[in-house]
């Protein structure tokens, strides 16, 4: 049995050509397939008008359907997500250096630079306040940054500021240096929970929970290596280990790059795209 379609083509008012995109089937299998052909095109169109609205538009994109960064699994063998995973438990480590770190040696800060421990301790308020800051920035900074680099930024950053702990002087710096710290550790630990999920998919409950497990281990360890070593060595130690854990990011493959390389689109950018990618979707 034949299946019958009829052909529409309304006259496009901009051009004044006729426009031959839409087709009504009249069968059964025809209608369904329509309709589907329909609603993907319709997605498609969505997504095209949501990338193409300015710069607010191009941020939105990151989680628009056709963004296979996010609504697709990432392919990757268990050798790279174990790597992945492990550089992620590593930035954790780092993160609970800082929550902890900073708060067992508010005595020995406030004798070096001349101030009571009640005076100095007014610094965990600002680290609180760019938490605060941190937390409402962190979806945005994902959404215009690859997270992998921005986990690695991060990491740069702390080390730099653990390097310069015992150096400060003045009650300012201090202020200063717990306000960078609490405006970096809500970026750092956003980019690791959404990568872990990425790499691992539904596997990734076991990972997520790892990351808070090394987080609080090294709320643990880090007084114990105070007392051992004392305050310049301490953060000498700290340092180093903070800048391991940005060599191994380097290291270990980029996951968005490596869905690029395995055949989706998007490029090695989790945020706005290139020009070359957006003329791929063109296509």
């Amino acid at each position: 049995m034949l299946d019958h379609r009829e052909e529409m083509t309304p006259l496009n008012a901009s051009t004044g050509q006729l426009d031959q995109t839409l087709s009504v089937p009249h069968s059964r299998e025809g209608s369904s397939q329509g309709s589907k052909t329909q609603e993907y095109s319709t997605m498609r169109a969505d997504d095209r008008m949501m990338s193409r609205s300015g710069s607010e538009g191009r941020s939105i994109r990151l989680f628009t359907s056709d963004d296979p960064v996010l609504s697709k699994p990432l392919v990757l063998t268990k050798h790279v997500q174990a790597l992945l995973g492990c550089s992620y438990i590593g930035v954790m480590l780092v993160l609970g250096v800082i929550v902890i770190g900073m708060e067992v040696n508010l005595v020995e800060f406030g004798n070096n630079i001349g101030v009571t421990t009640e005076k100095i301790s007014t610094a965990l308020i600002s680290r609180a306040v760019g938490s605060i800051v941190g937390s409402f920035c962190s979806g945005k900074i994902l959404m215009m940054h690859t997270p992998h680099w921005v986990i690695l930024e991060t990491v740069i950053l702390d080390a730099v500021l653990l390097l310069s702990v015992p150096f400060l002087t003045s009650e300012i710096m201090f202020q200063i240096l717990f306000f960078m710290f609490g405006l970096s550790i809500p970026v750092s630990e956003a980019a690791v929970q959404f990568l872990t999920c990425k790499v691992h998919g539904v596997q990734a409950g076991p990972w997520l929970q790892a990351n808070n497990i090394a987080m609080w281990f090294a709320t643990m360890v880090v007084p114990m290596v105070h007392y051992a070593l004392g305050l310049k060595h301490q953060y000498f130690l700290l340092s180093g280990f903070t800048v391991l854990v940005a060599i191994a990011l380097v290291w270990v493959p980029n996951p968005t790059r490596t869905l690029s390389s395995s055949g989706g689109r998007g490029g090695s950018n989790v945020g706005p795209s290139s020009s070359a990618s957006g003329s791929e979707e063109e296509a």
